[in-house]
């Protein structure tokens, strides 16, 4: 029995070492899922960004779209010679331009390499 008292004493600092290599594994596997948490949130918000990119666009396209039409009709009552006072959708033309020019503005351009 001496001979296991003394394997006991000699396995006391190992089983110390153990422990703590145990318990900094431990503190490890908590900052690798907080990590994975944070990340995880990152990409949610990412993709929230990404839909709200998609929606701006179409808006973008869309009162693109607007803004030419309106100017074709505007050209082309204009031609046909109607004496229409076409002020007030001159002035919404320019209002819808000026929407325009300000989503295009919002466009985010890509991080520097």
């Amino acid at each position: 029995m001496d001979w296991w008292r003394e394997r006991q004493k000699s396995d006391g600092p190992l089983r110390d070492r153990v422990a703590n290599l145990e318990r900094q594994v431990s503190s490890i596997n908590q900052e690798i899922t907080a990590l994975d948490q944070k990340v995880s949130t990152l990409m949610a918000a990412q993709d929230d960004v990404d839909a709200a990119v998609a929606a701006v666009q179409t808006v973008t396209s869309d009162l693109t779209t607007a803004v030419a039409n309106i100017q074709a009709e505007i050209a082309a009552l204009q031609a046909a010679g109607v004496t229409v006072n076409t002020a007030a959708l001159d002035t919404a033309v320019s209002a819808l331009q000026a929407v325009d020019t300000a989503v295009q503005g919002l466009e985010t351009p890509p991080p520097a390499p």
